[in-house]
């Protein structure tokens, strides 16, 4: 049996975590302007089952934390230059991983050790080999058995994951209801625990889709075929996003899901988030744009009646077409990570369930602009009417008292969100894609223009 593959190093280990596509870049973490990252290495906590093969958090001087699956076995001198650093996609590993959640228990460490869960009910994955999800994602999911998929967590932190918050609580109403939610079943998870603190969710094994078809590759060939035939297609999207925030306004054993009024506090929040964010992104809005900003979200803020703006409720968090798949039976929700650059508390408040609407909408001009960019057919009017598709399927399905009374609280509310989400995009696209910064600069000012004129589309 070959032995494992040597511990890699620290400089090793910053040099490929820094070329991921998760690594949070901007301003660099480093010990010296214009040195090398530095990293906080935790000691490798050994994966049962997977000999030679641990989990690792790297943490950088800023707080960001990264979760790898590093080999174990000793140094050797005689090591390749481009040594292994993470196997989080291998094959056994992955199985490993698995079946550490389908054997559920805690064992009597005292010291770091990994736990597994799996839910009552779940199947167990099938027999067909491991493949990874050749995706562009922040994290690192495999597809185990043909039945279920595992998603690595590449930036855990302490606490209940919204993956499986979410998901614990959408099987709960699965029963209580006798429905069928427009989403992945949560299957099981592994975490890290440590008696100096909270749990941390490192995993999660969801229902892999058989036979789905991503949502984004699914707009990105309608568009280059049939831009028209796509438009029933997003207004079932819509509807079916109503049908998943009515579950996540269900009251259940967990505490954080049901609904409760927005409050003044509320928007005043939002719009101190949206203002202070602009202002950051100063040198690359623009001081023109961020007066716009500012001035439009004051007006909002002003113009929103909060007695009469619905509830909040937990929501998704980071709604787009990637994070959807289509099935036979209609549309398949993903991914209730939310925004991977907010907190975990962040992501944990419950917010107005527009702000999903607003996601989706948004992701609507990143399709448009890669069918522009791969040299595609001109789509001069199609992000309105998909627009348009997207809000009457959701509007048509809502509970009304979700969302606000009037069609000119609607508009307002709905327009905050979308601002508040084309500059979050500006903040990510600078950090992880700057060649892709102009859409949502884009975006922005086709943001404002519109509530400038008072249009709902």
């Amino acid at each position: 049996m070959a032995a494992p593959p040597p511990t890699p190093s620290p400089e090793a280990i910053a040099r490929w975590i820094s070329r991921q596509r998760w690594f949070e870049q901007g301003p660099p973490d480093t010990s010296e302007p214009g040195g090398p990252l530095t990293l906080s290495l935790s000691e490798p906590v050994a994966i049962p089952g997977a000999t030679g093969v641990g989990v690792q958090i790297a943490t950088t001087p800023g707080g960001d934390r990264y979760q790898l699956v590093v080999p174990t076995g000793r140094s050797d001198r005689s090591a390749p230059s481009a040594p292994t650093v993470d196997v989080a996609g291998d094959g056994p590993i992955i199985e490993a991983l698995v079946r550490l959640c389908t054997h559920s228990g805690s064992p009597p460490i005292d010291r770091p050790h990994l736990e597994g869960h799996w839910m009552d009910g779940a199947a167990l994955p099938g027999t067909a080999p491991t493949r990874p999800l050749r995706v562009d994602q922040s994290n690192t999911s495999v597809v185990v058995g043909g039945t279920h998929i595992l998603k690595v967590i590449r930036r855990p932190e302490p606490g209940v994951h919204p993956e499986v918050e979410v998901g614990r609580h959408l099987l709960e109403m699965a029963t209580r209801l006798a429905t069928r939610p427009p989403v992945a079943p949560l299957c099981g998870w592994y975490e890290l625990v440590d008696h100096d603190g909270p749990a941390t969710t490192l995993g999660v094994v969801h229902a892999f889709m058989v036979g789905a078809i991503d949502g984004w590759e699914l707009t990105l060939a309608g568009l280059a075929a049939d831009p028209g035939a796509l438009l029933s297609r997003l207004h079932q999207l819509g509807s079916d996003i109503a049908q998943l925030h009515r579950l996540l306004s269900q009251p259940s054993d967990q505490d954080r899901f049901g609904r409760s009024p927005f409050t003044a506090e509320d928007l005043t929040a939002v719009a101190t988030s949206i203002t202070s964010a602009a202002r950051r992104l100063q040198p690359t809005l623009g001081p023109g744009l961020v007066i716009r900003i500012e001035e439009t979200v004051a007006h909002l803020a002003e113009a929103i009646e909060t007695t009469e703006a619905g509830a909040v409720i937990r929501t998704h968090g980071d709604l787009h077409l990637g994070q959807t798949v289509s099935t036979p039976e209609g549309w398949v929700i993903l991914d209730f990570e939310g925004e991977p650059s907010r907190s975990l508390t962040e992501r944990h408040h419950p917010r107005p369930a527009l702000r999903d609407v607003a996601g989706m909408i948004r992701s609507l001009s990143y399709a448009v602009e890669s069918v522009r960019r791969a040299g595609g057919p001109p789509l001069d009017g199609w992000e309105g009417a998909a627009r348009a598709a997207v809000l009457d399927g959701y509007l048509g399905a809502a509970d009304p008292d979700l969302i606000p009374v009037s069609a000119p609280g609607t508009v307002d509310l709905l327009g905050l969100f979308e601002i508040e989400k084309a500059v979050y995009e500006v903040g990510y696209e600078l950090a992880h894609r700057p060649d892709w910064v102009t859409v949502p600069v884009e975006g922005l000012q086709r943001a404002l223009d519109r509530l400038n004129h008072g249009a709902l589309r």
